[in-house]
């Protein structure tokens, strides 16, 4: 059974709650002198598998927010004697568990959570200033507690300005450089200067009309290494690209495999007209939907005007350059076989009411509000003028009908005397199943003097 109206309402009795103070054991008595006489162990008890449990066994209910329903509480074992309900609440929340915080407003105990304090340390200023190795400061460079989220960017002059603890390690970053850690101990001032990442300006760039090294690049293109995706567990190089390329947005459309996605560079430029910029494939015009990932040497995203002096009006939306790999002209043919299987599901599931839940909660409220009879007796979710050719089905019930089968029936909740039938999908279910993928890829590689070839199959599913 799910969850009652009350935790629906979480957060306004959590709020209620707040106002009139909580903690362990304080509880006010409205069952006095009424003792419970009990056992119950939950393995591995979540929050809302340990209410719903207690509810059975007791009649009370619990109110907490919607986040708080998957909260880990362990094991727990009650074994009640002629206790009262603040004894027993005491012992899971104040000896089993810790962090939880109660109240008991009118039947309906009222739950909250307090995260522990981190432990801190000697917290300190440090101040200090950011530069390159020619000794000239660097506007924006990061500078970050290592292992944490906590962190802040240097001013115009370089300097920065963070608390943290005595032992942490700060770590300093700049787009073009090294990044250089540094231990605190202590010290209230440190001066950082970075190197600049010598792999990262040698970089070969492939610009349109040849190749260039990034030192000298003056527009805007970004770079993705093939390996930087070989072996990625995916089908296409479109899903293979997101989230690698800044600026260039991949969308799928569907979750057919094998469906070439769409990309969008730095946004669109017309309504009427496409906003695809072209591929372009060892210098050919062609789509990205049968490319093999395995087989990608590089990919180039030109995303600024300058693509257009090589392109033309095509490219307008931008240019992404792949370049796939060659065969090796120095070893003899080689056979590769790369085999990857995974599992895939649905990462959380929403609590959303059922068939019942919604009609006892939206017929009264519409009910209120202007023309609601006539939106009760229309066909729609919570009205009953559906048929049988309508996609929804709430109707009335005749008198002497039989229940259908796979239906449900209620009494409606605005009229008591007349019987509400439905249907109740669950379409959560329905959308999101779990899913074995597996992916196999075979190639040949190798080549003479004279010759280089390279072959790859890429069978999936």
């Amino acid at each position: 059974m799910r969850q009652s109206i009350y935790l629906r309402l979480g957060v306004l009795a959590v709020v209620l709650a707040t106002f009139f103070g909580l903690a362990p054991g304080s509880v006010a008595q409205t069952n006095t002198g009424k003792t419970y006489s009990f056992s119950l162990t939950v393995k591995s008890a979540t929050v809302k598998s340990f209410t719903e449990e207690f509810t059975k066994k007791t009649g009370i209910l619990f109110s907490y927010e919607s986040a708080l329903a998957r909260k880990e509480m362990g094991d727990i074992s009650i074994n009640a004697r002629n206790e009262s309900l603040a004894s027993i609440l005491d012992d899971v929340f104040g000896h089993q568990v810790s962090g939880f915080r109660y109240k008991m407003t009118n039947s309906t105990v009222v739950l909250t959570y307090e995260q522990p304090a981190a432990k801190q340390g000697n917290v300190i200023k440090v101040t200090g200033t950011v530069k390159d190795s020619s000794g000239e400061p660097l506007a924006g460079a990061g500078v970050l507690v290592k292992g944490t989220t906590i962190g802040t960017n240097t001013n115009l002059d370089g300097k920065y300005s963070i608390e943290v603890n005595a032992d942490d390690v700060l770590e300093y970053s700049f787009i073009g450089f090294k990044n250089h850690d540094e231990k605190v101990n202590g010290r209230g001032v440190i001066d950082v200067m970075i190197s600049e990442d010598a792999n990262v300006l040698d970089d070969v760039v492939v610009v349109g009309y040849g190749t260039q090294s990034r030192k000298t690049l003056t527009t805007a293109i970004s770079k993705v290494d093939g390996n930087s995706i070989y072996a990625a567990p995916v089908s296409s190089v479109g899903d293979a690209l997101k989230g690698k390329v800044t600026g260039l947005r991949v969308a799928t459309n569907n979750t057919v495999s094998g469906n070439a996605p769409r990309f969008l560079i730095r946004g669109g430029s017309s309504i009427t007209l496409s906003n695809d910029p072209i591929v372009i494939v060892d210098g050919v015009t062609r789509d990205m939907d049968d490319l093999n990932p395995n087989d990608i040497e590089s990919i180039e995203v030109l995303k600024d005007a300058a693509s257009a002096g090589i392109y033309g009006a095509r490219a307008s939306n931008g240019v992404i350059l792949v370049t796939t790999r060659k065969g090796n002209s120095w070893e003899k043919p080689r056979i590769t076989f790369d085999a990857q299987v995974g599992w895939s599901s649905p990462s959380r599931g929403w609590d959303l009411m059922n068939a019942k839940e919604f009609l006892s909660f939206v017929r009264p409220a519409i009910a209120q509000g202007p023309n609601g009879q006539l939106i009760l007796d229309g066909a729609n979710a919570a009205g009953t003028g559906n048929k049988s050719t309508d996609i929804y089905t709430t109707r009335y019930m005749e008198k002497g009908e039989e229940l259908q089968s796979g239906w449900q029936w209620m009494y409606d909740p605005i009229n008591p005397k007349k019987v509400l039938t439905f249907t109740d999908t669950d379409w959560q279910s329905q959308w999101f199943t779990n899913a074995l993928w597996h992916k196999e890829y075979v190639g040949v590689n190798g080549g003479s003097l004279e010759k280089e070839r390279r072959l790859g199959k890429l069978p999936s599913g």
